[in-house]
Order: structure tokens, then sequence, then C-alpha cells
């Protein structure tokens, strides 16, 4: 509890004092934003149920297909916007060399000894096709039937399954 001054006499008055023993004056209420907040929420649900009571049924079939119109159109709007990023996903260049390398490591002699290069690197290019679709050339270091390390070319086309991270492999060249 404590002692807050009267808005109207300025005598020193208990916090929980329904009124100023002075004065007589009761205390300020306190403004409390949730309640109103709560209080408009209530008011906007009935002012809208009072309009949707008082219109005629054809008002309320135009507003219901303008609802489905905007449906519709927000739908179509998030399909567009899938489609754009399915199609940026899929046209990762640098992904599609990852997986180049993964089906190029099934086909070497020593697969733990492949050493590939950076797709920034001379040697290396990447291309996209459209339809998920990519080329890749670049090569390899690993170890033959022999030991030795050597160097070898490859060509790999492959495909996304778009919006997927399933890829398939269309063609493979790898230089002995």
């Amino acid at each position: 509890m404590a002692l807050v001054k009267c808005h109207e006499c300025g005598a020193e008055v208990s916090s929980k004092a329904k009124a100023c023993p002075s004065c007589g004056a009761k205390p300020k209420r306190k403004f409390s934003v949730l309640k109103w907040g709560a209080g408009i929420f209530v008011a906007f649900i009935a002012y809208g149920a009072y309009v949707d009571s008082n219109m005629t049924p054809e008002q309320k079939a135009a507003r219901a297909e303008a609802r489905a119109a905007r449906d519709a159109e927000d739908a179509k709007q998030a399909a567009e916007k899938k489609a754009r990023d399915d199609e940026k996903a899929c046209s990762n260049q640098t992904t599609a060399f990852v997986m180049s390398q993964s089906f190029v490591k099934q086909r070497l002699k020593a697969p733990a000894s492949a050493d590939f290069p950076y797709v920034t690197d001379d040697g290396v290019k990447t291309s996209y096709r459209g339809d998920c679709t990519h080329e890749v050339l670049a090569y390899v270091d690993s170890q033959n039937s022999f030991g030795a390390k050597i160097r070898t070319k490859y060509y790999v086309k492959l495909k996304n399954q778009k919006g997927t991270d399933d890829w398939r492999l269309l063609d493979i060249k790898i230089s002995e």
C-alpha cells in the first residue's frame, strides 16, 4: 500500500482508498489499453453482425462472390510465387555442380580419393538449360587402378525434380 496525492486537494491518500478522506474526491481510474482494445473489438464484431443481418440476399451473394474472387486471386499469386521460387531453386548452378560430383564419384575406381575443384575454379563450367536441367563440365583428381592420382575431365547432364531435392542423371561422360 502506497501513499499518493489526491488529484483534487493534494492531500496524501492511500492507493487503496475509495475516496480522499480530506475532500471526498474519488481517485481517477487508470486507463486500460487492454480493456479499450477488447471493447473496440467487440464493437466491430457487433457492427459486422448488424451489417450482415441487414443485407439483402443479393448483397450477401455479391459479397461472397467478391470474397471468392479475392481468394482466387490470392491463390493465383501464391501459385505464381511458388513457381518462381521453384524455378529459382532448381536453376541453382552451384547445387547442380555439387550433385554432379556424386554421380561422378559413383563411377570412379577410388571414390574416397576424389578431389573436386570449386565451382569458381578455371576448368569448371556449369550452365542452366531451363526446365531444371543443367550441364556441368569439370574435372576430378583421383587415384586410378594403379594408385596414381590423375586428372580426369567429365561432362554431366542432370535434372532436378522441381520443388524437391531429387536429382536425376540424364547423361555422363568421363574421359579416360
